[in-house]
């Protein structure tokens, strides 16, 4: 009964002196602010963002936000919080027209954090969303003691900072999450690290991440937000469950280079030399490129050798870090193992213009990622009039695909034989029904439109950024 009483003064305690820390660091937090507006009066804007190098397509989002704000409200002062500290800010806006072909109307500010390493995924080889979540907390930390704006925006999906912001910064809270930001979709639907379910440490993890206790406090955090943008309406249905906060949720497609692909891709239709299938996309492990490769081992099992000799395999990605260095070497492997590194080619890291031409030459994409959240890779190889094979899953095929008689968009499959056969149907398909497929898919893919973008954005924050 003594060490009860003793251990519930401790808990008592330490709580009592977490709330005055919390009231002081509040207190300094309003006089920074204070501050700041004196020697700058504009409205700001600050954005989250900590990597903004990488010239993947989470990216577009960074820069579809800033672009949309600044054509509405030019007088406004914008921030990016970003934690690649190496890079000033003409290297980062640079390399986002290199990669990304995006220009910004005007200059922003960047806000550079040193505990970045807090939030990557290279850190946490086990439970990284969960992981990130909490590591999350110590970089809100930093980024609100640097600059507090008047308006905070995520477009991450870092849920756990948007407490940090609204009751210590005092700021207005919106976010974009443009992927399912929560541990328990990868438990409950990919079976994320089934292999290592064995280990206690692993059990304990799962545990946490579905117990009540962390679903209320992630429901919290997220229901902190006055907006919640996402990417399709697959996720809209997921983030509805989770954070349970409806009227909040809103459907803003990402931004998607449709219109430019459009009109600079020009295809020639008579060009029956080779079929070059093209695999667009960062080197996620969640993405499956080995699927890919497997496919090509079962395709040429069921084609002519004459017809195997056509076809070739490309690899088109971001390469960022070790990790995925050590995914292509082990993908460079398998097509080794399986005899079919002749007919496959990685370009890795190339600029914009240099991804335009492959798909300009390429007849089909391969899309491999189980329950993908969107799929801008998809959508860009659709308007690049590229005739797609997609994962028949998540967004896929509730926002983007039209898989039937008479009004098809694209091709769906699950495993290396359905996705062979589908190679192998387009590949000898005439002219005329691959030409039917390309406007269908051109078609269905304006409403992901950079300009699309623009307006659907606006018009769901109306009234959150005045």
């Amino acid at each position: 009964m003594i060490l009860l009483l003793v251990l519930l003064s401790v808990i008592i305690t330490g709580i009592g002196f977490t709330l005055i820390g919390i009231c002081i660091v509040a207190k300094k937090l309003g006089k920074r602010k204070i501050l700041e507006k004196c020697r700058d009066h504009r409205f700001s804007v600050g954005i989250f963002h900590p990597f903004c190098t990488f010239g993947n397509p989470e990216e577009r989002i960074l820069w579809g936000v800033l672009s949309a704000l600044q054509s509405k409200y030019p007088h406004y002062r914008y921030i990016v919080y970003t934690g690649d500290i190496d890079s000033p800010p003409e290297k980062i806006l640079s390399i986002a027209k290199l990669k990304l072909n995006v220009t910004l109307a005007s200059p922003v500010e960047f806000v550079y954090l040193q505990k970045r390493h807090l939030v990557d995924p290279v850190r946490y080889p086990r439970f990284p969303r969960l992981s990130i979540n909490f590591g999350s907390i110590g970089l809100a930390l930093e980024a609100i003691w640097k600059f507090i704006p008047d308006v905070y925006f995520d477009t991450v999906g870092y849920t756990f900072m948007l407490p940090i912001f609204k009751y210590l910064g005092k700021c207005r809270v919106g976010c974009y999450l443009s992927m399912s930001p929560d541990i328990l979709h990868a438990f409950s639907n990919r079976g994320y690290n089934n292999q290592n379910s064995r280990n206690k440490y692993v059990k304990i993890l799962q545990k946490i991440t579905q117990s009540k206790l962390y679903r209320s406090c992630y429901s919290w955090a997220g229901q902190c937000s006055e907006v919640i943008l996402v990417n399709s309406s697959w996720t809209e249905n997921y983030i509805n469950r989770q954070i349970n906060c409806e009227s909040k949720v809103s459907c803003v497609y990402p931004p998607c280079p449709v219109e430019k692909l459009e009109e600079s891709i020009v295809r020639d239709e008579d060009d029956t030399t080779h079929v070059q299938i093209i695999s667009l996309g960062q080197f996620w492990s969640h993405a499956d490129h080995p699927l890919q490769i497997r496919t090509l081992f079962q395709l040429r099992q069921i084609v002519s050798e004459k017809e195997w000799e056509r076809i070739q395999l490309v690899f088109v990605g971001t390469c960022n870090s070790t990790q995925d260095s050590a995914r292509v070497k082990d993908m460079e492997d398998l097509c080794k193992h399986l005899s079919v590194e002749e007919n496959v080619v990685f370009k890795l890291n190339l600029p914009y213009d240099e991804v335009m031409k492959e798909l300009e030459k390429s007849l089909i994409a391969i899309h491999t990622m189980n329950c993908d959240p969107f799929g801008i890779g998809v959508v860009e190889c659709m308007a690049a009039g590229v005739i797609t094979v997609a994962h028949n899953s998540g967004a896929i095929t509730k926002d983007i695909t039209v898989d039937h008689s008479g009004c098809r968009n694209a091709f769906l499959a699950s495993d290396e034989l359905e996705y062979a056969d589908a190679i192998k149907h387009i590949i000898y398909m005439r002219n005329e029904a691959k030409v039917l497929i390309r406007n269908q898919a051109k078609l269905s893919v304006d409403r992901f439109s950079e300009s699309q973008f623009k307006k659907t954005f606006l018009d769901a924050t109306d009234s959150f950024f005045k």
